[in-house]
């Protein structure tokens, strides 16, 4: 038993070993960090553009239907990948001290996939890319609360002018009494979108950066499973179950393959940016996600924004672009510190 035993112990050491040199090697590539991070950014985008398309195709599609089908597509894609691996994948990679991460995850998961479905839905897209990029703000905010990391005066300013030019932005909403009742959100669920989405994303990013050892699998296997379990049982219960899918037609189902792809792609795409970088050094990148989906809103959707909602979106880009400049600097100052020493 004893000869048994010494093998296997010593291949749990060269695991942790080859995990440490592989942090290393990584510790040595930031550049494919950010690298990861754009094409996290990228595809995030396109998943966002693929569902405002089919809302605004099928207005009676609900959020939770457009879930439940893209996630069913998205298992598709993680049973191929996954293979004959599924205890490797599900069992077995998983270290022990990191379950409660994992079921942090997936707990993060079905709160957060329909509130940005329904910010899809009846918001325009850059509304959600403004929302997502308060998230560093969140984060400094809840390092403060839980660990009592100070806070910077210019992290409490940035905070407080994006807090203004979301205020500015969500009571300068035109009127929608003349609108079909399936596209008018309140201004209450309005303000929740805009404060929940960051918040859930800031809690979402420091806690992936203590799973980045996972497979690569693992967590979205596992979220995408709890979304099938939860909500299949209620939009039957609840909703009209499928009966929508009467209504598509082929290129509807191609929209939702490419939904269910993304969403896999988007996944690993910010997994390996994790690995190579912290949250904090990957957040600038976010800053584009604002470009491109207004640059969307107005080119594919026609938005035509009310004038106090231009004034409250410069406000926040204007403090995102404060913060962008803080984070270039950072990171040629970290870079210029190695070759002084």
């Amino acid at each position: 038993m004893q000869n048994l035993k010494e093998p296997l112990l010593a291949d749990y050491s060269n695991k942790d070993e080859l995990l440490e040199r592989k942090r290393q090697i990584r510790r040595k590539q930031p550049h494919l960090g950010y690298i990861f991070q754009f094409m996290f950014i990228s595809l995030l985008c396109l998943q966002q553009f693929s569902g405002k398309i089919l809302f605004t195709r099928i207005p009676e599609l609900s959020p939770l239907q457009l879930i439940v089908i893209r996630t069913f597509f998205s298992m598709m894609f993680y049973a191929i990948l996954i293979n004959v691996n599924v205890k490797e994948v599900l069992y077995t990679s998983i270290p022990r001290e990191n379950v409660k991460n994992l079921i942090l995850r997936c707990v993060q998961g079905v709160v957060m996939f329909p509130l940005l479905m329904i910010a899809v839905k009846y918001l325009p897209l850059v509304f959600i890319a403004l929302a997502s990029n308060m998230a560093p703000l969140f984060t400094a905010l809840l390092s403060y609360l839980i660990i009592r990391e100070k806070l910077k005066p210019l992290d409490i300013s940035v905070l407080l002018i994006s807090f203004v030019g979301v205020i500015i932005l969500i009571t300068g909403a035109p009127d929608t009494k003349n609108e079909p009742q399936q596209n008018q959100i309140g201004i209450g669920l309005m303000t929740v979108l805009f404060f929940a989405i960051p918040i859930m994303g800031s809690i979402n990013s420091i806690n992936q950066h203590s799973m980045r050892d996972f497979n690569d699998f693992t967590t979205g296997t596992y979220v995408n499973l709890i979304l099938l379990v939860l909500f299949v049982p209620y939009i039957y219960i609840f909703e009209d179950g499928l009966i929508i899918m009467n209504r598509f037609e082929y290129y509807d189902y191609l929209q939702f393959i490419l939904l269910g792809g993304t969403s896999v792609c988007i996944g690993l795409a910010r997994k390996r940016a994790l690995q190579y970088l912290e949250p904090g050094k990957l957040g600038g990148i976010n800053f584009f996600q604002s470009i491109i989906q207004l640059m969307i809103d107005i080119l594919f959707f026609g938005f035509a924004f009310a004038f106090q909602q231009l004034i409250g979106i410069v406000i926040i880009f204007t403090a995102n672009i404060v913060k962008m400049i803080i984070w270039i600097r950072k990171m040629r100052n970290e870079k210029q510190l190695p070759s002084k020493i």
